[in-house]
């Protein structure tokens, strides 16, 4: 099983390559149709081969594969790239395809650069919970959410862009080739839906693994307290986008300013704050 896990490390970069240089090709091509598209198919392969690569790391280890930051920078990218899958099958529409793969092929590329065989019984010694199934899910909840998160704010971006385009009237490739505005704003608020919905589940889940483990949590803990903070503002962002009609565009700022914001609490409370917990 060893061996075939580390074709499947090589083999993986260059699977989203290839997906990527497809989609590349189908977004500036003109006369090309969604209907049909090979990339769809590609795509969906090397994710049921980027799942069975994790089954397989999971198997060999007897752990969930989460030990390292280069299991969680290739968790990163295979989630990104399926909420995109699901997103584009549901909008029919595979012309933002290249934004996404364009951010996951790095991603595994790097990944599969940095990845090693750990020391099974040390890890297991040193991550005790990667043997507990509520932790798994509490970790695939998170990463989940953040990728949804990510896509939502890409979604935005470009709505903002294409926005900015057609009220300056410099209509580029970039008008050409997206979709309709409204279309797009659909797209964002789905993801980042879905993403505020998964962030609650991984937090609440995260106590639960506590008190499995028998942790004494303190619930005043320093990033415990600015996680749960970033989740409430994006519920009452939410909330507020649903209730006074929020514009397209001033959604899409919200969007882009809560991710931002986001991943600027992830990496302060990493690098400034001390606590017992740590966010890969």
């Amino acid at each position: 099983m060893l061996t075939a896990m580390h074709f499947m490390e090589a083999m993986l970069p260059l699977l989203y390559a290839a997906t990527l240089a497809v989609y590349v090709r189908h977004f500036v091509v003109a006369d090309e149709s969604d209907e049909g598209f090979g990339g769809s198919t590609m795509l969906a392969i090397t994710l049921l081969l980027h799942a069975s690569y994790f089954a397989m790391r999971g198997a060999s280890f007897s752990a969930f594969p989460l030990a390292s930051k280069a299991e969680f920078v290739s968790l990163l990218a295979l989630s990104i790239a399926s909420v995109y899958a699901v997103i584009e099958r549901g909008a029919k529409d595979a012309h933002t395809g290249a934004f996404f793969l364009g951010i996951t092929t790095p991603f595994q590329i790097l990944a599969s650069v940095w990845m090693e065989d750990p020391d099974k019984q040390k890890m297991l010694l040193e991550h005790p919970s990667l043997q507990d199934p509520i932790y798994g899910v509490h970790v695939a909840a998170l990463v989940l959410a953040f990728a949804s998160l990510t896509v939502g704010a890409v979604y935005a971006l470009m709505y903002l862009t294409l926005s900015r385009q057609l009220k300056s009237r410099e209509l580029g490739l970039v008008f050409k080739r997206l979709p309709a505005l409204r279309t797009l704003e659909g797209m964002s608020k789905r993801a980042t839906l879905a993403g505020i919905a998964l962030f609650g589940l991984g937090l609440i889940l995260g106590h639960v693994v506590a008190a499995a483990l028998g942790l004494h949590v303190n619930m005043l803990d320093p990033k415990i307290v600015l996680m749960d903070l970033a989740w409430l503002a994006y519920v009452l962002g939410a909330i507020a986008v649903r209730v006074r009609g929020v514009s397209g565009r001033r959604a899409g700022q919200l969007a882009v300013g809560g991710f931002v914001s986001l991943m600027v609490i992830i990496a302060a409370s990493n690098l400034a704050l001390s606590s017992f917990h740590v966010f890969e």
